[in-house]
């Protein structure tokens, strides 16, 4: 099996009245759909931008990125922060995990002049 990890930012299309429950819905479609196609992983919100970290195999991976993620209107200005092999998996008990933004990674953007 050829396991990778990718890791994407976009900004939410939605008013800040609409995000709780585009997130509540977010994660109960990657849940379902994730644990079916054996892909883990965490996703980040904070200050109107999405951060999610996808891991699985390869061609399931890039199929969700590319034929759901990619087209859903919740999502713009979509773009791959990496895409790279793993010899295993980092978040193996979460189909999908929610975190709010935080001051560490509020201060990794920071430091990489991310918005």
């Amino acid at each position: 099996m050829s396991l990778i990890g990718l890791m994407y930012a976009s900004k939410t299309r939605s008013e800040h009245s609409q995000i709780k429950q585009d997130l509540m819905d977010i994660l109960t479609e990657a849940v379902n759909f994730n644990s079916r196609h054996d892909i883990t992983g965490v996703l980040y919100y904070g200050n109107g931008y999405f951060l999610q970290y996808l891991e699985g195999e390869k061609n399931q991976v890039e199929t969700l990125f590319h034929s759901m993620i990619l087209k859903d209107h919740r999502h713009k200005n979509c773009e791959v922060i990496f895409l790279e092999s793993s010899e295993e998996r980092l978040f193996e008990r979460w189909s999908m995990k929610f975190a709010p933004i935080n001051s560490q990674i509020r201060d990794f953007f920071q430091k990489y002049h991310v918005d």
